[in-house]
């Protein structure tokens, strides 16, 4: 969590909650980007031509989204394109 002794003994246990569940959703967050880091991984080795626009993630260089906002990530139906893409290459998803 980021605490020292000292900072944490000066929290009450209602800040201490506070301080696991923001915790904990950031740790969620990360995992989630290391998944999605891998699928992109997992797509970029074995089917580069499908391998998606890097605006398509991030928006375009002049700081406009060029689809959606970057939180939204894949659709379902690029995810399920995706995933049926790996299957018929015997990977497991």
């Amino acid at each position: 969590m980021g605490l020292n002794i000292h900072e944490f003994l000066e929290l009450t246990p209602a800040e201490i909650n506070v301080k696991v569940r923001a915790y904990n959703k950031a740790r969620k967050q990360q995992l989630a980007d290391l998944w999605n880091l891998g699928m992109l991984v997992a797509l970029g080795v074995n089917s580069p031509k499908d391998y998606p626009n890097f605006e398509k993630f991030v928006g375009s260089p002049d700081g406009t989204s060029s689809k959606k906002s970057q939180s939204d990530e894949l659709s379902k139906e690029d995810k399920e394109a995706f995933r049926s893409r790996l299957r018929r290459r015997g990977l497991r998803v």
